[in-house]
């Protein structure tokens, strides 16, 4: 009677180490393909931020470039532009110290 108590017992542990084999194998399937997806989305994201890193240098050139341009080659031209400039403001000046004097004779 002893012996098929024991037997059933080791019959019963087997058949929970079966079970529990079972029940681990599925659980690292499981595991194995969250870990793949994980893995796949890592790569996009990656990805997505080397291309970030790319496109920023990519405007910081677009918007430097003509600013340094604009640098170089503006000043000649505003020198030009200044003395038009300085000559149209000088014959307005003129216009002021005839009004300036129209005003002195009224008073």
């Amino acid at each position: 009677m002893e012996n098929v108590l024991e037997e059933k017992k080791i019959e019963d542990n087997e058949k929970k180490i079966e079970d529990n084999n079972e029940i681990l194998i599925n659980l690292m399937q499981e595991n194995l393909k969250t870990n793949q997806e994980v893995l796949r989305l890592s790569r996009y994201i990656k990805k997505y931020i080397v291309w970030q890193k790319i496109f920023f240098w990519v405007k910081l050139v677009f918007i430097l470039v003509p600013l340094i341009l604009a640098i170089v080659y503006l000043p000649p031209f505003l020198k030009g532009a200044f003395s038009s400039f300085q000559d149209l403001t000088g014959s307005f000046g003129i216009i002021n110290e005839n009004a300036d004097l129209i005003d002195s004779y009224k008073k």
